[in-house]
């Protein structure tokens, strides 16, 4: 490439090149020193000789003109970190101001060859102006002694929150919520010259302060002393500060001469953060399965865990809910004290009417106060079902997702949150604010803009938490879907690790949220530990939104049991059973299908590779039967194992698991 600017190129909001120029008076260079990003490691000392003459080019540069120093205090000779400006070339606002080191006090500023002004400054010395003239390949040296001043600043400052006179807080000098805290001050005046008249004023940008008195007065100090205000400044924290928030103050002194210093101090606030760790459901007067069901009455222990570094002190707990099918008897409880880390329990008493919807989904909020004046509204949800219930809004949880790291790309694009609405996923999420997504096309995520399609080439999944079914019959997975594939790429649906579902490989096109039924019962009834896989596997080509998946749910008596069922709000079930199944010779797999059109039934293993293909022509509405012999595609006999029936349609899919014994 020619030479240019990087903003001529692409355009950056601010970029290495501007930060070095603007931040350390340095010019930056990217060198473009090969067709790619990766040479092979034979063409290296090419690349080297090739671009080392104008490596060496760059380095003379320093050879050329430039005006540097030491800046040192006239009387005691130690160095100063000293700002100096350039007049008519520093004034435009667009540059840090170049400082000298802290160290040796040296400074160093390139600059073209001719006589110039420098402007040397800092706090406690006196301003001068200083002409130096530069010439082309040399160093031009300007040692520079400056004058000292009167130099007031902030020595130290003291909490003060023991509660008396107009001070009222909990004596533990930190800054906490709803205290008025008093600060004290010390100055010092570390020059030789005395100051009189000395008095300053507080201020804070911060929305969380009140400063109710600004003004400290000291009098005179003396050269080389120390001097404490004679007040004390007051502020008020905000209940609404979270915690860790540093609070920045300002401190602008001022002495008889109306000279004046600017200094800053801050402190961190030590606040609250009241958190639900966790919502059991003691239902011992009732049928003791640790669920409010239908014509319950349950004791609801909700507990909270103040995650926050300051206790709270009669914290009050208002449960509420819009659901009528919901009674709350006992609406308001109370904790005497909840110190930082711990963990306490509000115990409500709640009844769900005997005629609420068999599957129920309630969302409830607890209004928290407390005698700091602190407030928050914790949101959790409670269901009648038996089994697991997510609808995102609270975070990944035990959620993973990940790459299995097995093809070229080796990518993982699911993320959490809220969907942009492009290349056809949908603009919101089901319910609430987040679901599941394959690239949500969000403007900036991790530093990078996506653009909402899924990747090309990958083998990625989504997978549950591990969900304890112990007791459960007839156990369904219901969820919210918005998928879209390209031909070729598919979603499935494993349980522990068994193949339930599986899209068509002709693509799959969805332009609304589905909700998706499948039948689990064979894996999951009476199973401790059921876990749930969603993956997405695509090919090297096509563009296509992926999967979005939201109000995920696992539950007993959604399905009837071993009927294979896989239904969608807009489609009818497909009906599909092999006999027998486990088999030695031969299965007979019988299916009907609702409507007609072009049908495929093939036989799978584990992986969800072709096994052979039974049934691959057009098919009218009715029952039809087709079999295995156990063999592959090629006529080969398999061995004994676990391998799937698939049934595709345009419209479905269905995924049943059969038996070989050998």
């Amino acid at each position: 490439y020619e030479l240019r600017q990087g903003g001529d190129w692409y355009f950056t909001a601010g970029e290495y090149c501007d930060y070095m120029y603007s931040t350390y008076n340095s010019l930056a260079f990217t060198v473009e020193m090969w067709t790619s990003q990766s040479p092979e490691p034979s063409v290296i000392p090419q690349v080297v000789e090739r671009n080392l003459e104008g490596l060496l080019t760059l380095l003379q540069q320093v050879k050329k003109s430039v005006i540097t120093g030491k800046i040192s205090d006239e009387t005691t000779g130690l160095p100063i970190q000293a700002k100096i400006e350039v007049a008519g070339i520093d004034n435009q606002g667009k540059m840090s101001p170049l400082l000298s080191g802290k160290t040796h006090g040296r400074y160093y500023r390139y600059i073209e060859p001719g006589s110039h002004a420098l402007i040397v400054s800092a706090q406690g010395y006196e301003t001068s102006i200083h002409y130096a003239t530069t010439h082309d390949n040399r160093h031009t040296t300007l040692d520079i002694s400056m004058k000292q001043a009167a130099f007031i600043e902030l020595n130290t400052t003291t909490i003060i929150d023991e509660t008396g006179g107009n001070i009222s807080g909990n004596g533990n000098g930190i800054v906490n919520i709803n205290e008025t805290a008093g600060i004290n001050f010390n100055l010092s005046n570390s020059h030789s010259i005395d100051v009189s008249n000395v008095h300053a004023i507080i201020s804070s940008g911060s929305s969380y302060v009140n400063i109710l008195n600004d003004s400290l007065y000291f009098g005179n100090i003396p050269a080389s002393t120390t001097k404490n205000s004679s007040n004390t400044s007051l502020f008020y924290l905000n209940p609404s500060c979270p915690d860790k928030e540093i609070i920045e103050f300002t401190i602008t002194i001022y002495d008889s001469t109306n000279t004046s210093w600017v200094d800053y101090f801050n402190y961190e606030v030590y606040a609250p953060i009241v958190e639900i760790q966790e919502v059991i459901i003691d239902d011992s007067g009732g049928n003791q399965n640790g669920v409010l069901n239908n014509g319950e009455s349950a004791i609801m222990i909700v507990s909270l865990k103040n995650s926050g570094r300051q206790e709270l002190n009669n914290l009050s707990g208002l449960l509420r809910t819009n659901e009528n099918s919901y009674e709350i008897i006992s609406s308001t409880q109370n904790l005497s004290k909840l110190e930082s880390e711990a963990i306490g329990s509000l115990f409500y008493e709640i009844e769900l009417s005997a005629i609420a919807p068999p599957v129920l989904i309630t969302d409830f909020q607890i209004d928290i106060s407390s005698e700091e004046l602190y407030n928050n509204v914790l949101q959790f949800n409670l269901s009648n079902i038996n089994g697991i219930f997510d609808n995102f809004e609270t975070g990944q949880g035990d959620w993973i997702h990940n790459s299995y790291g097995t093809t070229a790309n080796d990518h993982d694009d699911w993320q959490l949150g809220e969907p942009e609405g492009k290349v056809g996923d949908p603009s919101s999420a089901w319910s609430g604010e987040n679901c599941w997504g394959n690239d949500m096309g969000w403007t900036n995520y991790q530093g990078v803009s996506w653009n909402g399609l899924y990747q090309h080439n990958v083998y990625s999944f989504l997978q549950s938490p591990e969900i304890d079914c112990t007791g459960l019959s007839n156990v369904g997975l219901k969820y919210k879907r918005w998928l879209n594939l390209y031909q070729m790429d598919y979603g499935r649906i494993k349980v522990n690790n068994h193949i339930v579902w599986m899209s068509p490989a002709s693509g799959f096109t969805e332009t609304e949220w589905t909700e998706h039924l499948v039948d689990i019962s064979e894996f999951a009834d009476n199973n401790s530990s059921v876990v749930i896989k969603f993956e997405l596997r695509t090919n090297a080509s096509g563009d296509a939104g992926g999967w979005n998946i939201d109000d995920f749910m696992v539950s007993d008596e959604l399905v009837s049991g071993g009927s294979g069922i896989d239904s969608e709000v807009h489609s009818n079930k497909l009906l599909l059973e092999a006999y027998p199944n486990p088999f030695t010779i031969n299965s007979t797999i019988n299916y009907y299908l609702p409507l007609g059109g072009y049908t495929e039934l093939k036989v799978i293993d584990n992986f969800g590779r072709l096994i052979k293909t039974l049934v691959s022509s057009d098919q009218s509405s009715g029952n039809h039967h087709s079999s295995w012999n156990g063999e592959d595609k090629y006529g080969n006999n398999l061995n004994s194992g676990i391998y799937y029936y698939q049934l595709i349609t345009k419209d479905n899919i269905s995924v049943k698991r059969i038996i070989l014994i050998n």
